[in-house]
């Protein structure tokens, strides 16, 4: 017979357990630019995209992406914010396209 876990009884003892923290463990890293995270292999292509795109652009919205990564023929970026997102979508894919010879970029909202 299923039970909900909550018709089991108190199970304080386990979610204490579960829910523990120990604040030493935690750290608060600067977020760095993409450019500085990504490895070797994305060298190339971050070149291409610099060289394409003006430089207040490369700065606000590329180096702000959170993930990059290629997949097949795809690149698939991570922002941290849907409107992010949208700005990305509408102003760079063919750029992303020809700097990192892809034919399809799919971008993603953490939000």
């Amino acid at each position: 017979m299923l039970m909900h876990r909550s018709m089991q009884g108190d199970h304080n003892e386990e979610r204490e357990d579960f829910f523990w923290h120990n604040e030493k463990l935690r750290s608060v890293e600067p977020f760095r630019p993409l450019s500085e995270r990504l490895d070797k292999e994305f060298a190339i292509g971050m070149k291409n995209l610099k060289e394409v795109l003006p430089a207040s652009d490369f700065e606000n919205y590329i180096e702000s992406i959170v993930s990059l990564k290629i997949i097949g023929s795809s690149l698939w970026l991570i922002t941290d914010r849907p409107m992010h997102r949208t700005l990305l979508k509408h102003r760079f894919i063919p750029a992303f396209k020809e700097a990192f010879e892809v034919e399809d970029v799919r971008i993603i909202s953490q939000i």
